[in-house]
């Protein structure tokens, strides 16, 4: 989450650097700070834990993790079973 970091968000996000971090903040309610939050999102490829308003791991997210990882094994094994040359096996 890239977030104004002032008022409320301030008590649910817990900002970068921190350790589990949950968020980003810029600084300014302005379009450069903005832009800037997200240039260093991009540039330092910094990885937020996303979670709930609780804190807890989201579950939506949850289930499109455990979704795109099934499609994702699915498909490989699929590739694996039916490679050229190989034929189909019984996998």
């Amino acid at each position: 989450m890239i977030a104004f970091g002032r008022g409320g968000i301030l008590e649910t996000v817990r900002p970068f650097p921190q350790e589990r971090a949950t968020g980003l903040f810029f600084s300014q309610p302005t379009p450069d700070s903005l832009i800037q939050a997200v240039e260093l999102l991009r540039e330092t490829g910094i990885v937020l834990i996303l979670t709930s308003v609780e804190g807890t791991p989201c579950p939506l997210i949850k289930k499109k993790f455990r979704e795109k990882i099934r499609s994702f094994v699915e498909e490989k094994v699929q590739a694996f079973c039916v490679s050229p040359g190989k034929g189909v096996s019984s996998c």
